[in-house]
């Protein structure tokens, strides 16, 4: 299994739409934390993803992982040896950080290494794609009970009958009619 170690804020300042200037740092978090979960649930391939934040764990923020597969480590002063720690541990890890000195370790490990706008790209790219997909498609009879239960079935509306005009008139019916051998008087 592949393991993502993922130098959370280090991420966080390099996505503009994360960053910690318009959301701050418990906001910030939160959205990469359901961002990443999204992607997990919905990746492909088993996967582990670590995410390390530099400091203490806001107590907003749940201490469990929302899914399976994620695991996040608050460290205190410490997240850049925390991920060092993990690189030296032994498995496919692919560390995703600009901060040379843990690039450098884990180039120096074997790793594979992905800038952190790259990943960011993959996982706003798979969420985009989900998005437009279920943009597509119809709802599901599940929806529509949801729907029909929230705002109520539709009230029935007795269709509007039109007047028709006659297809003949008086003079083409008589004619029809004595054509088959029908009284008109009669």
């Amino acid at each position: 299994m592949r393991s993502f170690l993922v130098d959370a804020y280090n991420l966080m300042n390099a996505a503009d739409d994360l960053g910690f200037a318009g959301r701050g740092r418990v906001r910030a978090s939160q959205a990469l934390i359901e961002l990443v979960a999204d992607w997990l649930l919905n990746h492909p391939r088993e996967v582990r993803v670590v995410l390390v934040f530099d400091g203490a764990r806001p107590s907003e923020i749940p201490a469990a992982p929302p899914v399976g597969g994620l695991e996040l480590r608050w460290e205190l002063n410490r997240a850049d040896a925390t991920l060092i720690e993990l690189l030296e541990r032994s498995g496919a890890h692919v560390l995703v950080s600009k901060d040379s000195e843990i690039v450098n370790r884990a180039r120096a490990l074997g790793h594979e290494v992905v800038a952190p706008l790259a990943f960011y790209g993959e996982l706003r790219l798979d969420a985009d794609a989900r998005d437009e997909r279920n943009l597509r498609l119809p709802p599901s009879g599940d929806d529509v009970d949801y729907w029909l239960e929230v705002f109520g079935a539709p009230p029935r509306v007795k269709p509007i009958e039109t007047a028709r005009e006659p297809l003949l008139d008086a003079d083409e019916v008589n004619h029809w009619l004595a054509y088959f051998g029908e009284d008109p008087e009669g």
